[in-house]
């Protein structure tokens, strides 16, 4: 497995980044590159030459994929608009548990009856299954909230 796939699957793992937005309002892909090194650093013990080299590959990585990253969150927002209007007109159809039901699930990613209520405190009584959720709501926040900023710096433009 060669280093900047290491380095992609390492940051799936650590979690999301502050990214610094330049004035154009979208992430500049070298100071991406270095600020994914820096906390590489942290996690894997990196010494400064190893992180300078991560630096240099993820920020060309980085600028590589920056217009794929722009024209997906364009379509990401699309396809949330679509998605949430087809649910809207399915809860239409549902009897009032069945709709809380139906917003469970979606919260939870479309994943697992069994913590279908967790957002009402509900439990499965898993708790590695539990600390899943979390993580992965908490991904999707934050997930959310960097395309709410890269639609809302696509518009300025």
């Amino acid at each position: 497995m060669n280093i900047l796939r290491t380095s992609a699957m390492v940051l799936l793992l650590t979690g999301p980044l502050t990214i610094t937005l330049n004035a154009q309002g979208t992430a500049d892909p070298m100071v991406v590159g270095k600020q994914t090194a820096a906390q590489l650093q942290k996690e894997l013990g990196l010494d400064d030459d190893m992180t300078k080299m991560f630096a240099e590959l993820l920020g060309s990585a980085e600028k590589e994929v920056a217009d794929d990253r722009t024209a997906m969150a364009k379509h990401q927002g699309n396809i949330d608009r679509v998605m949430d209007e087809t649910f809207t007109q399915l809860s239409t159809k549902l009897t009032p548990e069945q709709r809380e039901k139906l917003n469970a699930w979606r919260m939870n990613g479309g994943k697992a009856a069994c913590c279908a209520g967790a957002a009402k405190g509900a439990s499965c009584g898993d708790k590695a299954h539990e600390a899943e959720i979390r993580k992965e709501r908490a991904d999707q926040a934050e997930q959310n909230k960097t395309r709410t900023t890269l639609q809302k710096s696509d518009g300025k433009r």
